[in-house]
């Protein structure tokens, strides 16, 4: 995997992006940030301006450890991950509320989506925990940030061995009673006090 910045501050994809190459990896960033196409100011490769509508040789090739992509937005990041965040809260909490335990054909047809959201909700908070630079230490002490963080991995962690044994029951309350806690505290203690603090230092 090349080292990925975005507006100069270095990011790790997931693992679920197999093919290093620029066409691969841009719709990824672009899914995690909330990015449209008309945010993506530049893209350069090595330093090297690549234009994605006519540079193919640039989007196919593999890239290396050794290959730097910088991709360049013009928004406040930090804020549009925030909102990707709230609106990844609210659809993940769908697709648990429309979950029928009694019928595990139901419970397959959910489980992916919110699997693969909570690891996309996973991603951009850490990165807005480590980029957390307009709030204050102790402003961050006071933020459930990390033990939520925390919380959230051994629920996934949970309801992995849960599926594979197909227990409804330790699904149902991982999903209803765990999961939505967990995601209903970011939203209530946690998000409404990172962009309000964002705003103020823009």
């Amino acid at each position: 995997m090349p080292v990925i910045e975005v507006n100069k501050e270095k990011i790790e994809l997931s693992q679920s992006v197999t093919d290093n190459t620029l066409k691969s990896i841009i719709p990824e960033i672009s899914r995690i940030f909330s990015l449209s196409e008309q945010s993506i100011t530049s893209i350069l490769l090595n330093g090297s301006i690549v234009r994605l509508d006519w540079d193919k040789a640039s989007l196919v090739r593999p890239l290396s450890r050794e290959d730097v992509v910088s991709v360049n937005v013009d928004a406040n990041l930090r804020l549009n991950v925030l909102k990707e965040i709230d609106s990844l809260i609210e659809g993940i909490i769908s697709k648990i509320d429309c979950t029928d335990y009694s019928d595990m054909k139901s419970i397959k047809l959910n489980m992916d989506p919110i699997v693969s959201g909570i690891q996309t909700f996973i991603q951009a908070s850490a990165y807005i925990s480590s980029k957390a630079n307009f709030i204050s230490v102790l402003e961050k002490e006071r933020l459930p940030m990390k033990s939520l963080q925390i919380h959230l991995l051994s629920v996934l962690k949970a309801l992995n061995s849960a599926y594979l044994s197909s227990d409804s029951l330790m699904l149902e309350d991982l999903l209803d009673f765990e999961l939505k806690d967990n995601l209903t505290k970011w939203k209530i203690l946690v998000l409404p006090q990172l962009k309000m603090k964002l705003r103020q230092a823009v």
